[in-house]
């Protein structure tokens, strides 16, 4: 009788441990569905339904809707992010130089810079 136990046992354990994922569930986040219907507010007593429609229903059904607006620019953005971070963004054609600013700024002090970047020598002849 141990003997039939152990192999009950032993198989079980086989079987859980090849057992793959239940399909019970569809694969990801939950569809993005209210948990009740808005339009139930129609039905709140003390209240014309008008009054229910206008003032309940259709502020949720709008925030509901700018909500998923909202959502689905963020997931636009994320995805453009991933893209942007994964692949080469390329260069500028430009070296990057630390104070790179002589033929720019105080080149009447060292004679250097271009006559067409507005050295002093230049400006005053």
């Amino acid at each position: 009788m141990t003997t039939t136990r152990t192999v009950a046992l032993l198989a079980l354990l086989v079987a859980l441990g090849w057992g793959g994922p239940a399909a019970a569930q569809p694969p990801g986040p939950p569809p993005n569905r209210p948990a009740y219907s808005p339009y139930l507010n129609l039905l709140r007593a003390g209240n014309s339904p008008a009054i229910n429609y206008y003032g309940l229903v259709r502020p949720e059904v709008t925030a509901r809707q700018a909500l998923q607006a909202v959502q689905s620019a963020v997931s636009v953005n994320q995805r453009t992010l991933q893209e942007l971070a994964g692949g080469d963004l390329g260069q500028t054609g430009v070296p990057a130089q630390y104070l790179n600013h002589g033929g720019y700024f105080l080149n009447h002090l060292s004679g250097g810079g271009s006559p067409g970047l507005g050295s002093f020598r230049t400006m005053g002849r």
